[in-house]
């Protein structure tokens, strides 16, 4: 749906990335993804031959539970009522690669968007991401590996981070536990700045 959204907005083609962050152990990662490909397969399969069915009103209830209120809060002149997103979801379902991005993909895996500038990625994986790795086009962020490192937050916390234009349609969907601790991270951060 953020996906969508943005490309309806921006009538132009874009960078779009969903992480996905659970553990540091690469064969996990490895079978998340198998999971992951084989669920994206039954929504965009779902969603192109059964629209009409469950996962239209899924899509539309989010749209409109979690989404909408976000943007008439803040973003009034944002609006997009779901019956107008219906086409960008469509282009933006057939548009997604998942990927996994960790020392057992190799370097076929690797993100370079300077060949590939528009790329719509599901990326998984575990330390290749949490250190200096960019993700353009940052809209949910899935994490719930634990660590107390504070080191090893901070880094991670730039995941939450997002440029202007879209703030609005960013998710973060973790733990209440590192909820916490990145919150108290960032009131840290901020009393020494």
């Amino acid at each position: 749906l953020a996906g969508a959204a943005r490309g309806y907005r921006s009538k132009q083609d874009f960078p779009a990335t969903m992480l996905i962050h659970i553990t540091l152990r690469t064969i996990k990662q490895e079978q998340l993804k198998e999971i992951v490909n084989n669920k994206f397969d039954e929504f965009k399969d779902e969603w192109r031959y059964t629209r009409k069915d469950k996962i239209y009103n899924q899509l539309r209830k989010l749209w409109e539970e979690d989404f909408l209120p976000v943007i008439k809060t803040k973003y009034p002149d944002k609006l997009i009522n779901f019956k107008d997103l219906e086409s960008s979801i469509s282009t933006f379902f057939e548009s997604v690669q998942i990927r996994s991005l960790n020392s057992v993909s190799g370097d076929s895996q690797v993100l370079d968007y300077e060949k590939e500038p528009n790329l719509k990625l599901i990326a998984i994986g575990g330390n290749k991401l949490s250190r200096g790795l960019t993700l353009e086009g940052l809209l949910i962020s899935f994490f719930t590996r634990r660590t107390k490192q504070y080191d090893t937050l901070m880094q991670m916390g730039r995941w939450f981070g997002f440029r202007g234009g879209y703030e609005d349609l960013t998710r973060i969907y973790t733990t209440p536990e590192l909820s916490d601790w990145f919150s108290y991270l960032a009131q840290v951060e901020a009393e020494l700045r």
